[in-house]
């Protein structure tokens, strides 16, 4: 499997069991909102988890949002900036964003599912995309810090 080492450059806590690692990204590093890569530490080199991108293809860094919930993840709660976070090719397939050019999308998801929309709303223009989002409370919607630049009409349920 390749596998790119990558320089983590911040790790931002989105909840409790969920936080965001921000890495460097390679100029040689293709995808598309959708996919997913293996993911894991030096410090288990030949365990890996499966994590969806979280980054859009403009921004110039990779993202990864991660909940705790296995050997390797929590692992990974363990790392700091600094540190280095060992990635493979994305896998899987991506969205067709030639084909999403200029159409108007409805995305819903419940909780991680959100991964993948941020990654598809940070690389199309995000003003045709309509997103409804299911959150047991406002405490537990991800990427609070950043739904309002989202230049998107978002709405969530809370259950509380």
């Amino acid at each position: 499997m390749a596998t790119h080492h990558l320089k983590i450059m911040k790790i931002a806590k989105e909840r409790a069991d969920i936080v965001s690692i921000y890495t460097e990204k390679p100029n040689s590093f293709i995808f598309s909102p959708g996919q997913y890569c293996l993911i894991g530490s030096r410090v288990l080199p030949h365990e890996f988890a499966p994590m969806t991108i979280a980054s859009g293809v403009r921004e110039d860094f990779l993202m990864f949002t991660i909940r705790k919930w296995g050997e390797v993840t929590k692992r990974l709660f363990d790392l700091d900036a600094g540190d280095t976070l060992v990635v493979s090719d994305p896998r899987g397939t991506g969205l067709p964003l030639t084909k999403l050019t200029n159409s108007k999308l409805l995305c819903i998801a419940d909780g991680t599912g959100l991964v993948p929309i941020r990654s598809l709303i940070h690389s199309i223009e995000p003003d045709h995309v309509t997103v409804i989002y299911d959150a047991e409370g406002e405490s537990n919607i991800l990427y609070q810090n950043e739904i309002d630049q989202w230049n998107c009409e978002f709405t969530y349920k809370s259950n509380s």
